[in-house]
């Protein structure tokens, strides 16, 4: 029996979008062996109608099937993931394309191999890279050689084995950290330096802004529990947390710092310490971007509770 080299893209951008690939990928090795496995990307849609972003992925396969009999398993393995065909190029909860097949050309009403396509499409050629940069595309070129041609597309290769792990914000979440506690202790020392020991009528609220920070970082703890971490990259096998002060802010902790250096700044008088607050809550706010895109990849509902709590940090504000 003979086997063929085929590589399939994957995508999805509704409902749990990794779960949804990594079905995919579960599938295909129920039609042969599973060879390789491109990095995950996550891309800006191209074309069609409003909807999020889309996770892509490339796998290579070693099968027994025909190309027309792949064709049909792969939209078998889609029909299992619900998928719907209403829309023209809309969103989907899991899209399988055939892209190639050993070196053949196929040119049926059904089906065409190499994809007619795929050449055009960076969301394809990126992963297609990280597992068949050989093969021969549908204008005969290369990908690496289609992928110079293609225009600029919103997209980002995310790290880590993401078919039995988590997708990984890298050494970038480590310097996150370093950077929100270099920036505290700097606000620290600046306050310790610059502080007004004298009463005066700002100590009132600023006492207040504190104690208002201190409690809503115990209420984040309390409703968050011990797996709260100071990395933007959530702990392995995370799941949504929307209960307590999580269900008015998503990032009450970030809140209870801003508030707590801010009202420290403020009782204490200190212009450059309330300076370094505000350099703080820009760190901050530029972290939490990157958390909430990661979050959006492997906690299942994230996407829906972000659209339901629509503050960051501070209830009703911001």
């Amino acid at each position: 029996m003979t086997t063929s080299t085929a590589t399939v893209a994957l995508g999805s951008n509704l409902g749990d979008r990794l779960g949804q690939l990594r079905a995919g990928v579960e599938g295909l090795r129920r039609l042969g062996e599973v060879v390789a496995v491109s990095a995950l990307y996550e891309t800006d849609p191209v074309g069609g109608p409003d909807q999020g972003p889309y996770l892509n992925a490339v796998v290579e396969i070693a099968t027994h099937l025909e190309p027309e009999d792949l064709l049909a398993e792969l939209h078998r393995i889609e029909g299992d993931s619900e998928r719907t065909r209403d829309v023209l190029w809309g969103p989907r909860t899991l899209d399988l394309d055939l892209i190639t097949f050993d070196n053949r050309v196929v040119a049926s009403p059904h089906l065409q191999v190499p994809h007619p396509r795929a050449h055009e499409r960076r969301f394809v050629l990126a992963p297609l890279l990280d597992v068949a940069p050989d093969v021969r595309l549908a204008d005969g070129t290369t990908p690496a050689q289609a992928i110079a041609r293609v225009q600029d597309q919103g997209m980002e290769r995310w790290a880590g084995d993401w078919i039995n792990g988590d997708p990984e914000l890298g050494a970038e979440a480590n310097w996150w950290v370093f950077g929100q506690f270099g920036l505290l202790t700097g606000w620290l020392v600046v306050v310790l330096l610059t502080a007004r020991p004298e009463p005066s009528v700002w100590l009132v609220p600023g006492a207040l802004l504190t104690l208002a920070g201190l409690g809503v970082g115990i209420a984040a703890v309390v409703s968050f529990g011990t797996a709260i971490t100071p990395s933007p990259q959530p702990r392995a096998g995370a799941d949504l947390v929307d209960r307590g002060v999580y269900g008015l802010v998503r990032h009450p902790m970030y809140g209870a710092i801003l508030c707590a250096t801010l009202g420290v700044g403020i009782a204490a008088r200190s212009v450059p310490g309330i300076v370094m607050s505000g350099l703080l809550a820009g760190l901050l706010r530029l972290k939490s971007e990157r958390e909430e895109r990661i979050l959006g990849i492997v906690v299942a509902g994230y996407g829906e509770y972000r659209r339901r709590v629509s503050r960051r940090f501070v209830p009703w504000i911001w």
